[in-house]
């Protein structure tokens, strides 16, 4: 309102001019009020939504407005736009060695906004460079401290762990970036692979191990059904022994009658003559073999793998 009553005053002083008074002043004062209103008008700058407009005064921070809309402020304040929108950033394919010194390529995403605008302006020279930079760094150094693929399961691998993966690449940008006044929002990786040169070579490894993966399974499957009837037959062997005595007796008898129905009794054999001890011999003489076959089959495998 101020401007638009002093741009009026001016032109009513142009256009006024009486006959009586020296033309000069009027047309002076109208210039000097159409000037003045000029430079107020300076202070007019509008904020879109997501956007913030860092304030200087003769170089000193003055604040950050960040209210959409119209707004005016001193006219000696200089003005810089800062966008406060999220932003996606793929970084270029990277050729690193992993923690086991293969090369491979690896590429990421990340996700972010400028949380802080006077950081972002007054911290770095250039903000958008600085995510890019540090954004690289991040995921070359997040490469070399992880193998591609997991030889131990407690250890998180390239592969295998992705989310691990990607929360720590996050992080690790977070923190180069904290300085900047930007928040990462997510960093994910998008692509991953063997360098060309030992592609070919790794696919076979990987063949191998899964060959070497299935064959451990099966061994695995057969010990654990041999050592199922090895505790089955041992539970047997103590259910027997658990017996009274006089079941003991009364069926070491009903047996003997039955072996003296068919055949004749031999000098060697006693009423007291049980089958459990014999079932028990013969159980641990079949588990015996097929133990060994397998742990034979087992270190035939593992040598062949290790070829």
């Amino acid at each position: 309102m101020a401007c638009l009553t002093l741009a009026a005053l001016g032109v009513s002083q142009l256009i006024g001019l009486k006959s009586g008074v020296e033309p000069g002043t009027h047309f002076f004062v109208g210039v000097g009020l159409l000037v003045l209103t000029a430079f107020f008008l300076k202070g007019l700058f509008q904020v879109a939504p997501n956007d913030g407009q860092v304030l200087q005064l003769f170089g000193k921070y003055a604040g950050t407005v960040r209210e959409e809309g119209l707004r005016w402020t001193n006219p000696f304040y200089s003005r810089r736009r800062v966008s406060l929108r999220v932003r996606n950033f793929e970084s270029g394919k990277l050729k690193v060695n992993d923690n086991d010194g293969n090369p491979i390529e690896i590429a990421a995403v990340v996700v972010w906004q400028v949380l802080d605008t006077a950081e972002a302006v007054f911290c770095v020279d250039d903000y958008e460079n600085c995510v890019h930079i540090q954004s690289e760094s991040a995921l070359r150094q997040m490469a070399q401290n992880h193998p591609y693929d997991a030889h131990d399961e407690k250890k998180p691998s390239l592969r295998s762990h992705g989310e691990v993966i990607n929360n720590h690449l996050r992080d690790e940008i977070q923190a180069r970036l904290e300085k900047a006044g930007v928040q990462v929002i997510e960093a994910r990786i998008s692509h991953l692979a063997y360098a060309q040169e030992i592609a070919q070579a790794m696919l076979q490894r990987q063949q191998a191990n899964a060959i070497v993966a299935a064959r451990e399974r099966i061994v695995e499957g057969a010990v654990g059904m041999v050592w199922w009837r090895w505790r089955w037959t041992s539970c047997a062997s103590r259910a027997w022994s658990s017996w009274t005595k006089s079941a003991r007796r009364r069926w070491s008898a009903t047996c003997w009658w039955c072996c003296a129905a068919i055949a004749p009794p031999s000098p060697w054999s006693t009423p007291a003559a049980c089958t459990a001890p014999v079932q028990l011999r013969s159980a641990t003489m079949t588990v015996l073999p097929v133990m060994i076959v397998l742990f034979v089959v087992a270190l035939a495998s593992r040598r062949r793998a290790a070829r």
